[in-house]
């Protein structure tokens, strides 16, 4: 059987026809984790930490089991500075070329410096997540090159997903203690396709 991807969430699944994304941090890092992303948030921005940080990052891309950086990115809400934001967000960037992941991107705010740093860096996939925008914005960025993951959004509006490129969604539960597949089968009657699945190997 096919699984379900939950792009990013921070609980571990327990039924095995789903595969879990889980979102890491460095200082918390778990190396037992079947597959997880991992990544410097601009919330938790420290920079007496971000020497560690960094190295506990390198070490964690060559593992098997880390197949993102994220999540990571700008927000203009958070009280971290923003040219720090920045900085740290590059840096993270330039790992994610060098060790050829995708990019797990927490944005609030950002979007025209979001996609400026897309045409910086346009062979790495990123992955907006937690997409609660409208629906022309999602068209601006798909275009652009960035893939969209929804999460709890989708149980609750029924035409976030018109007209987009399905090549180019994830689906996500995030912090919430919600069943994947539920998002997946509210997904697919806006899409009207049936039971959609998101491949992992979409990233590859």
């Amino acid at each position: 059987m096919i699984p379900f991807v939950n792009i990013h969430t921070h609980h571990k699944a327990t039924d095995e026809t789903i595969i879990s994304v889980i979102n890491q941090y460095p200082k918390e890092l778990q190396d037992d984790i079947l597959y997880y992303s991992i990544g410097i948030h601009p919330w938790f921005i420290k920079k007496e930490s971000l020497n560690d940080e960094f190295r506990i990052l390198k070490t964690a891309l060559v593992d098997k089991n880390c197949i993102a950086i994220g999540e990571c990115g700008l927000d203009k809400l958070a009280t971290t500075a923003f040219e720090l934001q920045k900085e740290v967000f590059v840096k993270q960037l330039e790992l994610a070329k060098k060790y050829n992941k995708p990019v797990i991107i927490h944005c609030v705010k950002a979007f025209d410096e979001l996609i400026q740093f897309k045409k910086q860096f346009p062979e790495t996939k990123m992955i907006i997540h937690g997409f609660t925008k409208n629906n022309q914005l999602a068209k601006q960025l798909q275009k652009q090159g960035f893939y969209l993951s929804y999460g709890t959004i989708i149980l609750k509006n029924n035409t976030l997903l018109n007209e987009l490129d399905t090549s180019k969604l994830f689906f996500e539960t995030d912090d919430d203690l919600v069943d994947i597949k539920d998002i997946y089968k509210a997904a697919s009657k806006q899409l009207n396709a049936g039971q959609t699945h998101t491949f992992l190997n979409k990233l590859s």
